[in-house]
């Protein structure tokens, strides 16, 4: 398979015809990026397909079929990139809004940035004393998402980001404005010891009522059930309790 022209966004490509004791009858031709794929056909030897992207990288492969639905192997496969077609870089994205904020794990949202072809990627930085970023995420845009998760933060530390945008050329958005976040403090450690009565088609724990549980403090709690299945887990303010001795 040989190029014959070549643009931003059309490719004209030609390959040395099949031979078969009856006859070829078309010649499908696929076109792969990354982990899309599109299939045309042809009943020559030679075919031009259009709407592609300017920068990207294509496979291309051609196979013949007969009239009886035989099909040959494929060639050799042609990887051919684009030339560029894109000479202006993305907007800046918009200010990142921090939610679902937990002790180590900050989710960001922002608005997209306008592309005059195609949006490759945005980055999202932490920015480090002295403004120094360092790169947390990249959020790949097929399909397009304006979110991310950054996970792996200290509790009860204040964090900035910003996010970037890059086209598929290269070409780098200005930085959004920054987001300033702090982390949750982390969930308080607990034990918990069960002291349960249980007959055939209930249980009951331990009873007592409490409003508030001091530092350091020691409480009972109670719930009748109806079933056999005993608790298996305890958490307090979202952290989980570890089963303590007897």
């Amino acid at each position: 398979m040989t190029v014959v022209a070549i643009d931003t966004t059309s490719v004209e490509l030609t390959w040395a015809a099949s031979t078969d004791n009856v006859g070829v009858v078309r010649y499908p031709v696929g076109a792969r990026f990354e982990d899309f794929g599109a299939q045309y056909s042809t009943d020559t030897n030679s075919i031009r397909i259009t709407d592609l992207r300017p920068s990207r990288t294509y496979t291309f492969s051609v196979w013949a079929l007969d009239a009886a639905g035989n099909s040959s192997v494929s060639n050799p496969t042609l990887r051919l990139t684009m030339p560029p077609g894109d000479d202006q870089p993305p907007s800046a994205p918009g200010q990142p809004v921090a939610y679902d904020v937990a002790a180590t794990v900050v989710r960001l949202r922002w608005a997209h940035s306008v592309e005059n072809v195609a949006l490759d990627r945005y980055e999202v930085f932490r920015v480090d004393a002295g403004g120094t970023l360092t790169r947390v995420r990249e959020v790949y845009q097929y399909p397009p998402v304006n979110s991310a998760q950054i996970s792996g933060l200290a509790p009860n530390t204040t964090y900035t980001f910003v996010v970037q945008a890059r086209d598929e050329v290269g070409h780098l958005s200005p930085l959004s404005a920054p987001v300033t976040v702090t982390t949750l403090p982390p969930p308080p450690s607990c034990a918990v010891r069960s002291v349960v009565r249980q007959w055939s088609d209930g249980l009951a724990a331990q009873t007592g009522r409490n409003a508030v549980i001091p530092p350091g403090g020691t409480v009972s709690l109670g719930l009748v059930a109806s079933g056999t299945q005993l608790p298996e887990e305890v958490t307090l303010n979202g952290g989980l309790c570890t089963v303590a001795d007897e």
